[in-house]
């Protein structure tokens, strides 16, 4: 979890700088995410640098996910990493609490938001680095064992018909 200044993700050279002028760089963050909200734009220039899709910004900010999740009339299982810094993990508690049918989660550690083993800090910069790894076989084995009990239950419901 990032501290008061949210420097935690950063490392080397760019931590060091980040402390030298003491950025807060979660302050920054949100400095960022509140222009891309008040501005009408399609696109938008981040630090001058990063051109990003302000239109689908906007649009994902406020985008809540619960109406469509209490909607749900499917088995669930839901699975995310202790280190996903896209979604918080306490979401899946959250969800758990919406979703009306049969919903499992699971909180895998030391497993990142694109299911890959993360033993450092996490961070954006190291999914490209994780991409070209395997997905962490713990998450393989939850998801069969999840498809395992629904095909085992269903099978049974049959032959009690």
């Amino acid at each position: 979890m990032a501290g008061a200044t949210g420097d935690e993700r950063h490392e080397g050279t760019q931590k060091w700088l980040v402390k030298l002028l003491r950025i807060n760089v979660l302050k920054s963050q949100q400095k960022q995410i509140d222009k891309i909200k008040r501005s009408s734009k399609d696109w938008y220039r981040v630090q001058f640098i990063v051109k990003i899709n302000a239109k689908w910004m906007r649009e994902f900010i406020a985008y809540n996910p619960a109406e469509d999740l209490a909607r749900i009339r499917v088995p669930v299982l839901a699975i995310t990493g202790s280190k996903d810094i896209q979604v918080n993990p306490r979401d899946l508690t959250r969800m758990s609490e919406i979703v009306q049918t049969d919903f499992e989660y699971q909180e895998v550690p030391n497993v990142s938001h694109i299911l890959r083993i993360e033993e450092r800090e996490p961070s954006l910069s190291t999914y490209k680095k994780q991409a070209r790894q395997p997905m962490d076989s713990r998450i393989l084995h939850l998801i069969l064992e999840w498809l395992c009990k629904r095909v085992d239950t269903s099978a049974q419901d049959e032959r009690t018909s």
